[in-house]
């Protein structure tokens, strides 16, 4: 990081309130959020009041000379209370390309919201709580190249909560709470190049999971509840050339981590425990399927007892 060029205050006026006085201190940056360098601002104390549904927030500040809101590269956000994406903090910077927020108890980002920076190339977001991804909490941005969804206890990732990201390179969905995926999760990712799933409580790995995303060629499932995995779960993964499995239930602590083209043999050898397990398992839920229990009712009868078609013949009787 640079020598920091100057450090003011950014005003969070509310209506019927004082206006709160926060930190923003912006220097030229090559302490990057992911890739992008430049011009860069962190902002820090926002405290927003969930009770009031008129509160408006409005930034301002003066810049050193030659330098104004349009020409903020990264916006960093830290050590405040924001449970919810701000739209005013996208507004006010409108050509972004990098957004992180650390340690601010977000705890949703709305669907639609981040639409409203089209450039945003970059986004780490790291130690909040957010419950819920929501489907379309990152539609819009179709520039996105890499994502960072690190320590945030997400329990939950709903079906397109990744919807329209065609260029997303990198995801990171690392020290969260979540069990199991919707198949469909990465299905719109088909640039995706590196997908890092590490320390969370992910059970199944199933062949749909990541039957889209053909150009993979890092995948790192380490330190997670995996216990069982589809046998074809890398079949359509042809450019695949490091994949990471040690620390999960059927994987065995020999496992050795794939760096080169994947051998299929080879994987049937070192993960037949967890294929195996996800044979009996989807036994076991087509068995347990509504379509096919098959129930057996005993009827028991006192007395005279017959049976007849719909035509009124006697089929069956005592």
């Amino acid at each position: 990081m640079n020598k920091i060029l100057f450090l003011k205050l950014i005003y969070v006026a509310y209506i019927a309130a004082h206006p709160l006085t926060n930190t923003l201190e912006c220097y030229f940056d090559e302490d990057k959020i992911v890739s992008i360098t430049g011009y860069s601002c962190i902002l820090t104390d926002i405290n927003v009041n969930i009770t009031k549904r008129t509160q408006k927030i409005i930034i301002t500040g003066v810049h050193n000379e030659h330098h104004a809101d349009e020409h903020i590269v990264n916006i960093k956000v830290f050590d405040s209370y924001m449970p919810f994406i701000v739209p005013e903090i996208l507004s006010a910077f409108p050509n972004i390309e990098g957004l992180e927020i650390r340690k601010s108890s977000l705890q949703r980002i709305q669907p639609f919201v981040l639409s409203t920076a089209p450039n945003l190339k970059d986004i780490l977001i790291v130690d909040n709580n957010i419950p819920v991804l929501e489907h379309g909490a990152f539609e819009g941005l179709e520039n996105l190249e890499h994502l960072l969804l690190v320590g945030n206890h997400i329990e939950t990732i709903e079906e397109n909560a990744f919807f329209g990201l065609n260029k997303l390179q990198t995801l990171w969905l690392t020290h969260n709470r979540f069990t199991k995926l919707p198949s469909a999760t990465f299905a719109g990712l088909t640039n995706l190049r590196k997908l890092f799933i590490t320390h969370t409580f992910l059970a199944r790995i199933g062949a749909q999971l990541l039957h889209n995303n053909t150009q993979l060629q890092q995948l790192v499932l380490t330190d997670n509840k995996i216990n069982e995995i589809e046998s074809t779960f890398v079949d359509e993964l042809g450019n695949l050339e490091i994949l990471k499995l040690k620390s999960n239930v059927c994987v065995d602590e020999d496992f050795v981590d794939v760096k080169e083209k994947i051998n299929k043999n080879d994987l049937v050898e070192a993960l037949g425990k967890c294929f195996d397990n996800f044979a009996i398992g989807g036994s076991e839920i087509r068995r347990e399927s509504p379509e096919n229990i098959v129930q057996r009712v005993i009827l028991e009868f006192h007395g005279k007892f017959a049976i007849y078609s719909e035509n009124g013949d006697v089929l069956f009787s005592n």
